[in-house]
């Protein structure tokens, strides 16, 4: 078993046992406080799986529209969430917006990327299938990537690759951290 693997069994043990109903709530109100969040338009959630931190009450801010991964083959498209048209079980048993994907992806001014753990130079420990460093690459350098998560999933080093595309931000139920590349 390879140190990736090992280390994603252990930190999903670990996530298991805390209590990410309250780490989320915390997370939330440090996001809404947020310059760059109260002045973003166009931000992109993913739906949580298991014990992940849930930024799902963020839909409740109607001065934003809001887009979900929907994973198309090897890729993942942003498609905007409508309240209207709701969630349906996509690939992977994770819930996708119905909806057409977004061609021009340089309007995300946020995109809060899923992850095991991060660490203090943006190297994220995903779940191993790359679909958010395929889709990372393809950014603009204006759109800000941050993951959300426990204060004690965020390590100094992490074993990364070269493909793993690192992140701008962290933010955990104590505050926000941003890492300069």
């Amino acid at each position: 078993m390879d140190a990736k693997h090992k280390l994603r069994k252990n930190l999903k043990l670990r996530r298991n046992c805390l209590d990410t109903v309250s780490i989320s709530d915390s997370i939330i109100k440090n996001i809404v406080l947020w310059d760059k969040y109260i002045l973003a338009k166009n931000v992109m959630l993913f739906y949580p799986m298991n014990s992940e931190v849930s930024l799902l009450s963020l839909l409740n801010d109607k001065t934003k529209n809001f887009y979900f991964p929907v994973v198309s083959g090897d890729y993942m498209l942003p498609v905007l969430y409508s309240t209207c048209d709701g969630f349906r079980k996509g690939r992977f048993n994770i819930m996708e917006p119905v909806g057409q994907p977004l061609s021009d992806l340089s309007i995300l001014d946020i995109i809060f990327v899923p992850a095991l753990a991060v660490d203090s130079i943006g190297n994220r420990l995903g779940y191993g299938k790359g679909y958010y460093d395929r889709f990372l690459c393809n950014l603009s350098s204006d759109t800000t990537t941050i993951v959300p998560l426990p204060e004690e999933f965020f390590f100094n080093k992490l074993p990364c690759e070269l493909h793993d595309i690192p992140v701008n931000g962290v933010v955990t139920e104590n505050g926000l951290t941003f890492i300069h590349h």
